[in-house]
């Protein structure tokens, strides 16, 4: 009974996904776009030397989830902006 109330909740959430994806107008949905978003923001060196990387990348992509360009709790989102933070961290630094 637990599991069919389970398999329920998720149909009923991938069946709101789809909607709910078409209202994010600046979803951002290419590495090279997300790049692009990061160089946007202009963050300066000083705020990127001494910390590590990870804790970097962690950061913009907060802030790429706050302006509505991802969706952090989605795995292909989540994964292609640590992938676009990565390569925008090893032009800047």
């Amino acid at each position: 009974c637990r599991a069919a109330f389970a398999a329920d909740i998720k149909e009923v959430l991938e069946e709101n996904r789809a909607p709910w994806e078409a209202e994010l107008p600046n979803r951002l949905t290419s590495e090279e776009d997300i790049v692009d978003a990061l160089r946007g923001y202009g963050v300066p060196d000083e705020q990127l030397q001494g910390r590590e990387t990870e804790d970097i990348i962690f950061e913009l992509i907060g802030a790429l989830a706050d302006d509505g360009f991802i969706d952090a709790y989605t795995s292909e989102d989540y994964y292609r902006a640590h992938n676009a933070c990565q390569q925008f961290l090893s032009e800047t630094l």
